[in-house]
């Protein structure tokens, strides 16, 4: 990739995402699309997910088109929730990772929490459903917990499911933004 050279009217994407955080599409299927319309180069910068960088690259080896290496990590910066993107990191030494890994972690225990307290007000879910919620990307977990306490018809008008567990301490877990522009520049990211 080092040595590739761009049309100066080439076909770009730096923002994509598949099923690995908040996509649709399997990275099989979007690069497939991404050829098929002549795109010359692309990044997949699935939220807080750089333990699938060496996939998506094998992938997009396999088929002969030309990935960049990046993630878009979840962060905070003046009580603001504010995405960064972080395109050229070495996946061998790789700093974001256990950025993205205790993300992970305490959105995690922040859904368990919010399950509990929601338990506690007489609104328990299912434990499978709840497992199979954690073992989704920590973008999504918040979203499918708001989905699955609709499925089960808690809330009232005056109190909208989403409403319930932002009460009950749901939160969209990021990370402090210095954190992750320090661990890019040690992943080999240049300013």
């Amino acid at each position: 990739m080092n040595n590739t050279i761009l049309a100066a009217d080439a076909a770009v994407d730096l923002q994509l995402h598949t099923l690995y955080s908040d996509g649709t599409w399997t990275p099989e299927a979007l690069i497939d699309h991404l050829m098929a319309e002549q795109f010359a180069l692309a990044a997949i910068t699935d939220h807080d997910r750089v333990d699938i960088t060496p996939l998506l690259q094998a992938v997009a080896a396999a088929k002969g088109f030309h990935l960049l290496v990046a993630v878009e990590m979840s962060t905070h910066w003046h009580g603001e929730l504010i995405d960064v993107l972080c395109f050229g990191f070495d996946p061998a030494a790789n700093a974001l990772q256990p950025v993205a890994d205790g993300l992970l972690r305490r959105q995690q225990a922040n859904i368990r929490q919010t399950v509990e307290a929601i338990a506690q007000a007489g609104y328990p879910l299912s434990p499978v459903a709840v497992e199979a919620l954690l073992a989704q990307p920590a973008v999504q977990q918040p979203h499918r917990l708001v989905d699955l306490v609709r499925q089960q018809g808690y809330g009232t008008p005056e109190r909208s499911p989403g409403r319930l567990l932002v009460d009950s301490g749901l939160q969209q877990i990021t990370v402090d933004i210095a954190e992750v522009v320090e661990s890019a520049h040690a992943s080999g990211v240049c300013a």
